[in-house]
């Protein structure tokens, strides 16, 4: 039988009145993070951090958030020490705020998602399996929709072996099923979403993927394929931010899922090269060393080389140090050239005393001083 854990309402006050404190400003927040710190040694003191974040309605934002990242943190030494009932009763408790109203409670639901994730295994919490699948297939819960992508992109960013679970049950059917064979459909069927954001996150989820390359979306390579070709000419330029990140992961590792496109392809990244934004162009910069890295021929580069080369030497920033090295370079060149008079003049001494002023100066700035005695 589950538990029905219900808080002491003592407790729950002097909690809540704990963490509303540690928001004022002037307060002694070294002493509240220390009456905190020794609560942890109450057994169901991570239940009262669930409960206030989850159920919290009538509190204010901030001390509910607070609450949830207390519990994170907990999480991450303590999880594996509570009882079966205990971790059971904070699951479910999280299950209810990934789909909550505010955005800032469903993500940091998600953060604890992925903390319990990697101590548990989605083995040993299926329930979240089948809440992200359902949800992600919930077009009319906007807010449900959100708490799935976050917490999916970060479970995928921190555990992606993950990916490869296989879960049976009633659920899943009677053969073991991988979780990313239930998720990686659902993903791409999402790229058609009428929302940039969307079509942004799912393909994101999809390019991490592809690192661990799971079993389910090892299947679905060719289908991938071809989405992140449809989502090319994608008005937002955050999709066509991840879009320049597949083409690139898929030139290293599949690059004959694009053979037939690659001449499209070459024109495709250098006019994303010259993107208006930043960050589009400078994904798109990553393509041309996957392209000589890959086993493709050259021979369709040196077409364009004559557009790549000024286009890359433009997008280029140089540092102190290549400005140092260019200049270096410029000195060499001119060795054959005869020496002027400031060349041949004595510099040494100068230099030193410069150097030595330089170090009493920083000296001086550390507080350190100089000579006393």
């Amino acid at each position: 039988m589950a538990l029905v854990w219900q808080p002491q309402e003592v407790a729950y006050n002097q909690l809540c009145q704990l963490l509303s404190d540690f928001q004022k400003p002037g307060a002694n927040q070294g002493l509240i993070l220390q009456q905190l710190d020794q609560a942890k040694h109450v057994p169901d003191f991570n239940n009262y951090l669930s409960f206030i974040f989850s159920k919290g309605d009538n509190l204010p934002l901030e001390v509910r958030q607070s609450a949830g990242l207390l519990l994170k943190n907990n999480l991450k030494q303590q999880y594996a020490g509570l009882s079966e009932d205990f971790r059971n009763y904070i699951k479910g408790d999280l299950l209810h705020v990934l789909s909550h109203p505010e955005r800032v409670l469903r993500h940091t639901a998600g953060s604890i998602t992925t903390t319990i994730v990697g101590a548990l295994g989605l083995s040993g919490w299926p329930e979240l399996v089948m809440w992200i699948c359902g949800s992600l297939q919930s077009a009319s819960d906007a807010a449900a929709l959100d708490g799935a992508l976050d917490s999916l992109n970060k479970v995928v960013e921190d555990h992606p072996h993950e990916m490869d679970t296989q879960l049976v049950g009633a659920s899943w059917g009677p053969v073991p099923a991988p979780v990313s064979g239930m998720l990686v459909p659902t993903l791409l069927a999402l790229l058609n979403s009428p929302v940039a954001d969307i079509r942004r996150r799912c393909l994101a989820i999809l390019n991490e993927m592809f690192g661990q390359m799971p079993a389910g979306f090892q299947a679905a390579l060719p289908q991938y394929s071809d989405a992140v070709l449809q989502l090319a000419t994608d008005e937002s330029p955050g999709v066509r931010r991840e879009v320049c990140i597949a083409f690139c992961q898929l030139i290293s590792v599949h690059p004959e899922l694009l053979q037939n496109q690659l001449p499209q392809l070459i024109e495709y990244m250098l006019a994303s090269n010259q993107d208006s934004d930043e960050e589009v162009a400078l994904e798109a910069a990553e393509f041309w060393l996957a392209y000589c890295e890959s086993e493709l021929g050259i021979e369709l580069l040196q077409p364009v080389l004559n557009r790549l080369i000024p286009i890359l030497m433009k997008n280029m920033i140089f540092d102190e140090y290549d400005e140092e090295v260019q200049a270096a370079e410029e000195a060499e060149l001119q060795q054959d050239q005869p020496d002027s008079d400031k060349d041949i003049r004595p510099t040494h001494s100068k230099h030193s005393r410069h150097q030595h002023d330089n170090n009493h100066v920083e000296a001086t700035a550390n507080g350190e001083g100089g000579d006393s005695g």
